[in-house]
């Protein structure tokens, strides 16, 4: 849904709602990556962190899917045993996959479709998706 965006075709304006679209779409990322912890989320940690003014830090791929099935995956109720299973052979795959290409610390920053396209191509029964 989109709020607040300008309804001008020209130029200068259209790069607005671009930036617009960016941050909202870093807001839906923040919100993924800290669902369980948001009531301890001040609103100024969740501005600072949508407008890059925070010191940079290190994530690799490998943390961050963890984190991922740790806070989002795991403690979900309406998830299947079997599910949440899945979840984990999948992101074991992916770090198994990271290691043996000698890509154990690729930042997230880093990981790109390319990444996701190479993984994919490899004959599995899990695949990635983005």
């Amino acid at each position: 849904v989109d709020h607040q965006r300008f309804n001008s075709k020209q130029k200068h304006l259209v790069a607005h709602n671009i930036l617009l679209n960016e941050i909202q779409n870093e807001f839906h990322n923040f919100l993924r990556l800290h669902i369980s912890g948001m009531s301890t989320k001040a609103p100024q940690e969740i501005t600072n962190h949508l407008l890059s003014r925070h010191k940079e830090t290190f994530e690799s791929v490998t943390d961050v899917i963890t984190a991922y099935y740790e806070n989002v995956i795991f403690p979900d109720v309406d998830k299947a045993p079997g599910t949440k299973i899945n979840y984990k052979k999948s992101i074991n795959y992916l770090r198994n996959y990271l290691l043996f290409n000698k890509h154990g610390k690729l930042g997230i920053k880093d990981f790109s479709h390319f990444q996701v396209t190479q993984i994919n191509s490899i004959k599995s029964p899990f695949t990635v998706h983005m």
